[in-house]
């Protein structure tokens, strides 16, 4: 909820020229703005609905326009925020949401000439905006998307969206997921790139797997083997 008062005084009004997300810069502006914020966290204010033919903007709105709504948010961004912490945060999100949402495995369906134009753009805001720290606190799943889109290597990143269970590698104490360029001679990409540090993956284990053997522990030693 905001005060009229605020939307008044601060002329707060949403981009009526954004295709998606033209609450954000509304909201960035009303909470920068505002004297205070308060925060009810007592009971659930917000459902969000998939509609059964993905109607829903959110759902349905092409690669370039959460391009244009990723530059929007950060332009904001940056204007609202000094350099530090706090800014880094806001667009570490723009990173992880809308252009996340740009690199996923339904935009394969596009014209191929679509596609690049849709890759290119991830590319050309992650070379503006991105920096080392926002990339390595990305899941691993973004990171490698993004990390190939930026290369311009469409062929590695249409096949590491078409990957709907990637190998892993668990290696002096570090888990590598096996996206496509991983250890490849050829390219020399960051091995940082692949590991998996900010997600929890027992999910991803799972898939594609299947029982060896299963063992009954009695106060750690072995009871049981099935």
């Amino acid at each position: 909820l905001f005060r009229r008062e605020l939307i008044e005084r601060e002329g707060l009004r949403f981009p009526e020229d954004m295709e998606v997300l033209s609450d954000g810069p509304f909201t960035l502006r009303a909470m920068a703005k505002a004297r205070k914020v308060s925060i009810l966290a007592d009971y659930d204010h917000y459902y969000a609905v998939k509609r059964d033919k993905a109607e829903n903007l959110t759902y349905a709105t092409a690669p370039l326009g959460w391009a244009d709504a990723a530059e929007r948010l950060v332009s904001v961004t940056r204007e609202l925020f000094d350099p530090g912490q706090g800014r880094d945060d806001l667009i570490y999100r723009v990173f992880s949401r809308e252009i996340a949402k740009m690199l996923q495995p339904e935009f394969l369906e596009l014209d191929p000439l679509e596609r690049v134009k849709a890759w290119d753009a991830a590319a050309d805001f992650a070379d503006a905006n991105l920096t080392e720290e926002l990339r390595h606190r990305l899941p691993t799943e973004k990171r490698v998307r993004l990390s190939l889109a930026q290369r311009r290597d469409h062929t590695r990143l249409e096949a590491a969206l078409a990957e709907p269970a990637p190998r892993f590698l668990l290696e002096d104490d570090r888990l590598y997921v096996r996206y496509p360029g991983f250890r490849d001679p050829d390219l020399g990409l960051p091995d940082s790139w692949y590991e998996a540090t900010e997600e929890r993956v027992v999910g991803r284990f799972a898939r594609g797997t299947s029982t060896e053997a299963i063992v009954l522990e009695d106060e750690g030693e072995p009871a049981l083997e099935v």
